[in-house]
Parts: structure tokens; sequence; C-alpha cells
């Protein structure tokens, strides 16, 4: 029996709606619930291949496994420690089974403001995991503020890189002026003193003359 049209279209209104439904559910699982950091390392990096990275805080789930593809054996953390957090009681237990070095470095808040020795320590453990030849990831709880600030320091003063370039690559990891208008001038006033501090260290042989400064927006 041939079905009427408008039965015909009432069926495939409904099917359409059906599909429908399941894509939004699934986008929301996905995004809304934020499962995707189950499955992919959140915000993700690499700052040198091979030898260092950068991401947010890892999912428990992930945290073992993100280690060891990448050989990873020094982890400093940004993030002030959060008691009872699954995530970063996990990375504990993964550094421990895997054998690695964990560095916790305090003083910065969640908006990258903070004591710029922070900074100045972070990027000492980045350069002597690098000239131990171990991979180091450094991370906070985003990766985009503490760790963002962290890497366009080392960018502009141990690699040299341009203001330019350590900016685009604040702005590809989550910063955003916008939201928040005091990190670049926080990094720009504290250069001098993080700049003195790693000479100090041993990490750079001289400050960079003249210092290099970010552009706001």
């Amino acid at each position: 029996m041939i079905q009427p049209a408008a039965y015909r279209r009432s069926r495939r209104a409904w099917l359409a709606a059906w599909l429908l439904a399941i894509a939004g559910g699934a986008a929301y699982a996905w995004f809304g619930l934020k499962l995707r950091h189950e499955v992919c390392p959140r915000n993700f990096g690499v700052v040198e291949p091979g030898r260092i990275y950068r991401s947010a805080q890892l999912h428990r789930r992930l945290v073992e496994r993100t280690l060891a593809a990448h050989g990873i054996r020094t982890v400093i953390d940004l993030s002030a420690d959060v008691p009872g957090d699954p995530n970063e009681a996990a990375e504990r237990e993964a550094i421990d089974r895997l054998g690695c070095t964990r560095h916790e470095i305090g003083g910065l808040d969640g908006d990258g403001i903070g004591d710029a020795r922070a900074y100045a320590e972070a990027l000492r453990r980045m350069a002597a995991a690098k000239a131990r030849g171990e991979p180091v990831l450094i991370h906070c709880m985003s990766g985009a503020q503490r760790t963002g600030g962290a890497v366009a320091l080392y960018r502009l003063l141990v690699e040299g890189a341009s203001a330019q370039q350590a900016r685009e690559e604040l702005l590809r990891y989550g910063h955003r002026p916008a939201r928040n208008p005091r990190l670049i001038p926080f990094l720009n006033e504290q250069m001098p003193e993080v700049a003195e501090l790693l000479v100090a260290m041993g990490v750079i042989a001289h400050q960079p003359i003249p210092l290099p400064r970010l552009e706001a927006d």
C-alpha cells in the first residue's frame, strides 16, 4: 500500500527531530559535561618537540597515559594545591608509578598574577630538565594563564623569540586579554626581575637588551 504523502512527511520530520535530539545530546555530553577532557588531554601542546610540553590539569584517566606516551620525566605544577581533587591525586600516583619527578610551585593566582619568583623558578626547572635530557610537562589548572605566562617568559627570555610570537602562542592556548587584562601588563612589569633572577640562577647568560615587551591588545 502506498503511504500518503502527508504521512511520509510526518515520518521524515519525526526522524529528523530524533536525529537532532541525539546529536544535541552527544554535543552536550562532549562539550557541556566536558567528556572530551577524558579522551583528549586538555589544552595540551608542544613547546619544544620531545623536550617541553604544556597542558591544563590532566584528567585522571589520561595522566599516566599522557606522561608515558611523551616520555615525560618531570612535571611542574603551577596550580594551587586542591585537597581531594581526584585528578591531582591521580597525577601524583602516576608520577610515583612511572618514577617521575614532580615540582609544585606556588605563589601565582589563577589569573597568572603573583610572585615573579615563581615564574623564574618554573623556568629554571624547565631548563634544568631539558639540560638533563628529561622531557618536562608544565601545567596549571586551565593551561592558559599561569602556564601561558611561564611559556611566554620562556620564549622571550630563554629562547629569544619575538614578542609577537610569544603573544600569539599565549592567545592560542586560551588567554583572552578582555577576560584577564592583568596578565600581560604584569608580565611586562616583572620582566626585568625575572630576567635578573634567571641570570643569577645561571639559566641565561645575560638580560636581553632591550627587554622584550608583550602587546596588551
